[in-house]
């Protein structure tokens, strides 16, 4: 068995399936074969940070109806055999949702019946789930037929075959954020639905472009989406694939090391400027004892005359023995590049330790029912400056001789506009490479 990192996998719309029966993860995805097929690929692990070298599942054949665009993979086990529900593009050009069958869930897979979407019908992105003793799968009508795009729902029989015609659940017009994803023509995306069962209540997941301010979570590269729309096209390589954080995210993360099933001791915080709440939900479940513990996190930006404050609350509640005792938090603001911190507990001042990287962070102690309150007092970065601190990030990033570079930042921190910014780049004794990376922040 090959052992393959999880950052060096390649794979477009992953999936992962946790079987039960052999306590092993599997990874589904899209890629393209040695002759630039689309096909679907699954690698298989035990801890989800090893995994072995992966399997072509399904490829196309003559006798198959989709020609293209293999996308959206997802895994279901029914009835004791496996399904595959996936996204094709037929001769036609139109996208249609089939379902695919194995025996076991890293086995060749076979289509199984006709295609589960309308005929004539842009669809994708079909998702399967059982409620009430009866059987659905909920897809997406796209834009490119409708320009409003919808979320529609099939009752399935025992087979998994539709009983009757969809259903539309609501259209992507229907959600106040939603905006218009192009400036040609009407473009109300409805994409990637996927539903949760939580206390007998269903809920969906599913994307669309909202407006508002996005940072790229890799990159720190903002971006900003008006009312009334705006298509972005993102550069990137493709082993980096743009992921945007919405302005207000709150994003918990493990600190500890390994795969621990347990509740972090440690956890990194991630909070991008603006407004926003999360409930981070944990369970306890042993031989000896159950139960569930919620961390409520709020966000919000206080500003008077163009001095800022980020401030970030957070507190814990619940059973006892669920969270570890003096969990130990790493907040790191992502917008802020530096600025004045403050940290309260109960109300009361602490001494905080202060972290060394790339945004203004803090390491603060979690005790449940204890009320901490963050604070970042900052200055908001123009236009320039925030092209500046892009620059340097670069220059920081990028091979070369160090004096040059350095010398490249001085002279770019004198600039007092983008287009003498662009002259001393050019004008720079920098590499090629390094000045198209300081080009490509523009």
């Amino acid at each position: 068995m090959i052992n393959m990192k999880l950052h060096k996998i390649q794979l477009r719309d992953p999936y992962i399936y946790a079987d039960k029966k052999d306590n092993r993860y599997y990874l589904y995805g899209s890629i393209k074969d040695r002759h630039r097929q689309f096909c679907f690929y699954v690698y298989t692990s035990t801890n989800l940070e090893d995994w072995d070298e992966g399997r072509i599942i399904f490829s196309r054949s003559d006798s198959f109806w989709g020609v293209t665009h293999f996308w959206a993979p997802e895994l279901h086990y029914i009835d004791g055999e496996y399904y595959l529900f996936a996204t094709f593009m037929g001769a036609n050009g139109y996208n249609r949702s089939q379902i695919l069958k194995s025996n076991t869930p890293d086995g060749t897979f076979v289509p199984y019946g006709e295609p589960l979407t309308p005929l004539n019908t842009a669809a994708l992105d079909a998702t399967y789930f059982e409620f009430g003793g009866k059987r659905y799968s909920v897809y997406c009508h796209e834009w490119k037929d409708v320009g409003d795009g919808q979320m529609c729902l099939l009752e399935l029989d025992d087979d998994l075959r539709p009983l009757s015609h969809s259903e539309i659940l609501f259209r992507a017009s229907d959600a106040p954020w939603v905006v218009n994803a192009s400036d040609k023509e009407i473009c109300l995306v409805t994409d990637g639905p996927f539903i949760v069962k939580h206390n007998e209540t269903l809920f969906m997941l599913w994307s669309s472009l909202p407006e508002g301010v996005w940072t790229d979570f890799f990159t720190g590269d903002i971006y900003d989406v008006p009312k009334n729309g705006k298509k972005l096209t993102l550069m990137r390589k493709k082993e980096s694939i743009p992921v945007l954080v919405k302005a207000g995210g709150i994003i918990p993360l493990s600190g500890d090391k390994g795969n621990s099933v347990a509740n972090p001791q440690k956890m990194d915080v991630l909070v991008y400027n603006g407004e926003g709440e999360y409930d981070l939900y944990e369970d306890l479940l042993t031989e000896e004892k159950e139960g569930q513990a919620i961390t409520h996190f709020k966000t919000y930006t206080i500003e008077d005359n163009n001095i800022f404050k980020q401030i970030l609350t957070i507190r814990t509640a619940g059973d006892d023995g669920v969270i570890p005792e003096n969990r130990e938090l790493t907040v790191r603001f992502k917008n802020i590049s530096e600025g004045e911190i403050t940290v309260y507990k109960d109300g009361k001042l602490m001494t905080i330790e202060e972290v060394l990287t790339d945004c203004a962070a803090v390491r603060v102690n979690h005790e449940r029912n204890a009320e901490i309150r963050i604070e970042v007092l900052y200055k908001k970065l123009s236009a320039l400056d925030y092209l500046q601190e892009r620059a340097r990030k670069v220059l920081l990033g990028v091979e070369g001789d160090n004096i040059k570079k350095s010398m490249t930042y001085e002279m770019i921190k004198k600039a007092t506009s983008i287009a003498e910014y662009v002259l001393v780049v050019d004008n720079s004794e920098v590499s090629l490479a390094a000045k198209k990376k300081l080009k490509e922040v523009l």
